[in-house]
């Protein structure tokens, strides 16, 4: 029987600043079955918690540092309020059977990769493989992990994230209108072997349309402005 659970889409963003830790505690506070957090990798190779490619947007404020990039810039020197994963990880410990849907990004938007600090932009440089290892790292002796989905626009990144983490459930996530007219197990590519009743399968994401019909492929749906479906 299919079984939808609700997120808080980077925790509860209608009512407290997107990905910060009293967005996602509010969620649960709220009654959701758990959060949906964007997370992107600093210059120095830590795993923080913010959705766009800049820090233009972030509960310090909006515009207070537009050009700045993520990826440009150490963990350190983040903007106030915006979290680690580590630390979301840790107050996720007090949520038994939370679900935790971590989007691994490194583009801007569901495009081209941003500007990037001088570090990685130098030959041999890796940021999908940095990335993954980081957050790799970052679940790596957690007493959440069991609860972790991770999911990607990029399917290199979902390639990767299936390579080096097997235990780790994997989804791929399409942009509508796309997703309504592909074959989201032949997209997933090296993880459309995850896509089984036990596991999470390649997703498909829409913007506030109608819930689909049961018995159609698992996914994840954006439901402005809060929440996030999964259906399974």
């Amino acid at each position: 029987m299919a079984v939808t659970i609700i997120l808080g889409h980077r925790g509860a963003s209608a009512d407290a600043p997107e990905n910060s830790l009293a967005a996602f505690a509010l969620a649960r506070r709220q009654g959701a079955d758990g959060i949906e957090l964007d997370v992107r990798c600093t210059a120095d190779g830590v795993v923080v918690v913010h959705h766009d490619a800049t820090w233009g947007r972030s509960p310090a404020g909006v515009g207070l540092r537009e050009g700045e990039a993520v990826a440009a810039t150490d963990a350190a020197d983040r903007p106030d309020g915006v979290p680690l994963l580590a630390e979301v990880l840790e107050l996720a410990g007090r949520w038994p059977g939370a679900v935790l849907n971590v989007e691994l990004k490194h583009e801007d938007g569901h495009g081209a990769a941003p500007g990037r600090s001088l570090r990685r932009d130098a030959p041999g440089a890796d940021p999908i493989g940095e990335l993954v290892g980081a957050v790799r790292r970052s679940l790596t002796g957690s007493a959440v992990v069991a609860q972790v989905l991770l999911s990607s626009f990029d399917a290199a990144v979902v390639a990767e994230a299936v390579r080096t983490m097997p235990a780790v459930p994997v989804g791929r996530l399409l942009a509508a209108p796309a997703a309504a007219t592909v074959d989201l197990a032949a997209l997933a590519g090296p993880a459309a072997r995850r896509c089984t009743p036990e596991r999470l399968p390649s997703t498909r994401r829409s913007c506030g349309g109608p819930m689909p019909r049961a018995g159609r492929a698992r996914g994840r749906w954006t439901i402005p402005p809060r929440w996030s479906a999964w259906r399974g």
